[in-house]
């Protein structure tokens, strides 16, 4: 993804996984299990910052506190992750 210019086809799970408060080591941990191919730190990093610039400083505090207001679905579907938290209701135990 950052050498290549491509989008990896999993990048979007990638922002969802790091709006869930998990680090490098424990996406390429669930990756893994899950049978998903292998991310770089660059990959992981890219998609880090482009939360990190996409996202203002209240949506990040709830998302460290896992307490989320009305207006925080609006911010997941900016950065296109949106039907990721909606599946997540469904199935609690996707990640702990």
């Amino acid at each position: 993804m950052a050498n290549s210019g491509k989008m990896l086809p999993h990048v979007l799970y990638i922002r969802y996984l790091i709006t869930r408060n998990l680090d490098y080591k424990r996406i390429v941990e669930h990756f893994k299990i899950l049978g998903i191919p292998h991310i770089t730190i660059e990959d992981y990093e890219v998609e880090f910052i482009h939360v990190d610039v996409e996202l203002p400083t209240r949506v990040k505090k709830q998302i460290e506190k896992r307490k989320y207001s009305a207006g925080f679905s609006k911010w997941m579907d900016i950065l296109e992750i949106k039907e990721y938290w909606r599946a997540s209701k469904a199935d609690k135990k996707l990640i702990q």
